[in-house]
């Protein structure tokens, strides 16, 4: 699933499918799946680990749909003013959660 999300005055094309856990993986050497479910647990204050965790994602999803995106996580994301990328997590959020969704319903298709 391929999504343009804006952050600030910038159009960024993000990529979603099976292959996000693995890249992930790949990138950060960490379990996407455990992170996102640490995220849960947390109160009001977001602790810095929290907002690299979505930081990550989002860069995961968008070098994922634009192989020329740069290489260096901290450069793509100094493109970036702070409020605008944390006003679009909720739409880079909502695009993960959309391929959840359809892994998770194809799935018990398959088992049914």
């Amino acid at each position: 699933m391929e999504k343009t999300i804006k952050i600030g005055d910038k159009e960024v094309r993000m990529r979603s499918s099976a292959a996000i856990p693995r890249l992930y993986r790949i990138k950060f050497r960490k379990d996407i799946f455990k992170d996102l479910n640490a995220l849960q647990n947390i109160g009001e204050e977001m602790p810095f680990e929290s907002i690299e965790i979505f930081e990550n994602l989002a860069y995961i999803m968008a070098a994922h749909a634009d192989i020329n995106i740069n290489p260096n996580v901290e450069e793509w994301l100094a493109q970036f003013d702070t409020k605008d990328f944390f006003n679009a997590l909720t739409d880079i959020m909502s695009l993960w959660s959309e391929e959840i969704e359809q892994t998770s319903t194809e799935k018990k298709d398959i088992e049914q």
